[in-house]
């Protein structure tokens, strides 16, 4: 289990629980300093709105007017993936400095919060045991009468999933014979949906959909038990569904009712690591967020909130850039509003995937700018949670962006921290797509077996400088240069493997689960790149003869364009602009079509120029060495004397040629 940092766990509560109340004191009183009050709270991680236009104003002030009437005992929360209780325990701190401040004696309000205010829901069985104790405990800590409670034992709304499997239906004719017969007939109905609801509930957990249902009926339907008269062998054991009927429709009434906050740190799964059951369900039920449990709990989340809600939630941020949530990020835009994120990238949880932390609200309100703070130095570090939050203490990149903004990049991801120009050649320009769509290129399914290095194998039977598939046949050759990424380099290099290609790869055929992608493009002159960069990125120059795979992607334009696009993908602007697609690990072709090309007339003589340079650069580089195919002679030996001589006569060249490329990517 990942335990989410406390800081972080507070940040989340007090800006959904706490911006609740403080939207109540506005209402009450439109002179109420939001920073001040928070501050008066003690909620040290409370984010104030940024400064917002006019109408926006309007609008805001509409929506506080709602919660004019607002009483501590109204505001309904849940944490549905609750683990030991840690953000339980944290809503009922917030909970309490609430109740404190309206006036309300702790001793009793610990009885409100628990018997009203606080829900959770957990699979685990332990873990479920934990959370009641903490937060029974936490109510013993404001009042040492508490565990006697009021009128009886308080009992939280906190629950453990539970199947319906192994729940006797046939029991449920002696429930609810005291009930008309329309409200019987109404409970049986709705029992029967519930059971079949929760039937496996333990593999699908809080992201069950439970229907409407009217509660007050199926409580009076469970507790309406007929025990009297002789008792029969279908009678047996009634009493014991009695008692799993109980627990049913509690678990279902926190499932099915709304909630003013929402608070988690769902589970993490990718579609990978689920049985056929669950990805069977998610299918069905969550299509745009099926490709992990913690987008799926995610889109829950959202609809367990009431028409003026609010979610809170650390997740990971694929959510935000990945092109497979297009149509989830879509309904987040359009339909929700981001009220402010905490994007902390790697180190929450240690060398991590990444981690954001982020408030949504159901009141949408069109241009309202939120706030975005960047905790991480650069993208790709792993950076200690103690260092994120100093620089939450310290105000460090923060970043104030309306998401109607969101809407004009392609693929709508959350890029924050875009600026207004780099936003408008999305406008203005067109996009790389248009003249050089990226290529996929094959996969082999068996790289062990059908790569080599090139000084593996017998130069005779390779096919260097191939210029089409049908003349690698006629060839005759088995083996021929293969593009498939390799480490950070530009311009020209990683020319290192081999494929069999023998007979248009019939060997690769035969094995079966292959895909011969991108076959029209297979030994073209283009540029090829890696897919994988955390902080950079690197496009080749691939001259005539090379086929490409999944990892070494490739693009292929037009002859007047090729180095203006090498140059270009080289450049700084560039990989900002995959940045703001996609500032993951693994770039996708996704990610290239989308960067926009403007071409300058003026400068494309020169820029060709410098980008053949470089290029030439960078091959005399990598054929100075014997794993170039195109070796000729070590750099030592050179027209001198001795090989100190040789030696810094190399030196020099190293130097021109590192100088070189370094003045003309400056320029890029």
């Amino acid at each position: 289990q990942l335990f989410t940092p406390d800081w972080i766990v507070r940040y989340m509560v007090e800006n959904s629980v706490g911006r609740i109340w403080i939207e109540h004191l506005r209402a009450v009183d439109p002179s109420t300093d939001e920073k001040a009050t928070a501050e008066k709270f003690g909620w040290k991680y409370y984010l104030p709105e940024a400064e917002q236009e006019e109408a926006v104003n309007v609008k805001l002030a509409e929506i506080c007017t709602t919660y004019k009437d607002l009483k501590p005992i109204d505001i309904t929360c849940i944490d549905p993936c609750m683990g030991s209780g840690h953000i339980l325990i944290a809503m009922f701190d917030v909970l309490m400095d609430i109740y404190e401040s309206a006036g309300y004696d702790k001793r009793e309000a610990a009885f409100d919060i628990v018997e009203n205010n606080i829900h959770g829901l957990d699979i685990d069985q332990r873990a479920y045991q934990l959370a009641y104790f903490a937060v029974m405990m936490k109510g013993r800590g404001y009042n040492r009468r508490f565990l006697r409670g009021r009128d009886e034992k308080p009992e939280p709304k906190v629950y453990e999933i539970v199947e319906s499997n192994l729940i006797n239906r046939n029991h449920l004719q002696f429930f609810g014979t005291h009930l008309s017969d329309m409200e019987r007939n109404l409970a049986v109905a709705q029992i029967g949906g519930l059971l079949d609801t929760f039937k496996d509930a333990r593999e699908y957990g809080s992201i069950l959909n439970v229907d409407a249902c009217d509660w007050n009926v199926l409580k009076k339907f469970v507790e309406d038990l007929d025990t009297t008269g002789q008792i029969s062998l279908e009678s047996v054991g009634s009493e014991e569904t009695q008692g799993q009927l109980r627990v049913v429709v509690r678990v279902a009434h926190n499932l099915g009712q709304k909630y003013d906050a929402v608070v988690t740190n769902p589970p993490y799964m990718g579609s990978s690591g689920m049985n056929g059951k669950l990805n069977n369900y998610l299918k069905k039920n969550y299509p745009d967020t099926r490709f992990d449990l913690s987008t799926v709990v995610m889109e829950k989340s959202l609809s367990m909130c009431s028409s003026k809600g609010v979610m809170a939630m650390i997740n990971i941020p694929s959510w935000m850039f990945i092109s497979s949530y297009e149509g989830f990020r879509r309904s987040i835009l359009t339909q929700n509003m981001i009220s402010n994120m905490l994007h902390f990238a790697r180190g929450v949880f240690g060398s991590d995937f990444g981690t954001t932390g982020f408030v949504i609200s159901k009141n949408r309100i069109t241009n309202y700018k939120a706030v975005y703070r960047q905790l991480f130095k650069t993208q790709g570090t792993v950076d200690s949670v103690e260092e994120k939050e100093k620089m939450f203490f310290k105000g460090e990149k923060k970043f104030i962006k309306s998401q109607n903004k969101f809407l004009e990049i392609p693929g709508m991801t959350i890029a924050y921290w875009i600026s207004d120009n780099e936003l408008s050649l999305y406008e203005t320009t067109d996009l790389l797509e248009k003249t050089s769509p990226p290529r996929t290129g094959m996969m082999t399914t068996d790289n062990n077996k059908f790569l080599r290095y090139w000084f593996e194998v017998i130069t005779d039977r390779i096919g260097f400088s191939i210029s089409s598939i049908e003349a690698s046949v006629e060839s005759q050759k088995q083996w021929f240069p293969y593009n498939k990424g390799g480490d950070f380099r530009r311009w020209y290099g990683n020319r290192d493997y081999i494929v069999n290609w023998r007979n248009q790869g019939q060997d690769i055929y035969n094995a079966g689960m292959t895909s011969f992608r991108g076959k029209d493009f297979y030994f073209k002159e283009g540029i090829t790149w890696s897919i994988f960069g955390f902080n950079n990125f690197a496009a080749r120059y691939t001259p005539q003869g090379a086929l490409f795979d999944i990892g070494g992607t490739s693009t292929f334009p037009p002859r007047n364009l090729r180095l203006y696009v090498l140059a270009l993908l080289n450049s700084k602007i560039a990989f900002e602009f995959i940045s703001i697609v996609n500032p993951t690990v693994n770039i996708q072709n996704g990610d290239i079509k989308r960067i926009p090309l403007r071409i300058d007339e003026q400068k494309h003589c020169i820029i060709d120029k410098w980008c053949q340079e470089c290029i030439d650069s960078s091959k005399s580089e990598w054929d100075s060495f014997e794993t170039s195919w195109d070796f000729q002679h070590h750099p030592l030996c050179c027209k001198a004397n001795t090989i100190s001589e040789s030696f810094i006569q190399w030196r020099d060249e190293c130097n021109i040629r590192f100088n070189q490329l370094k003045t003309k990517s400056y320029f890029y």
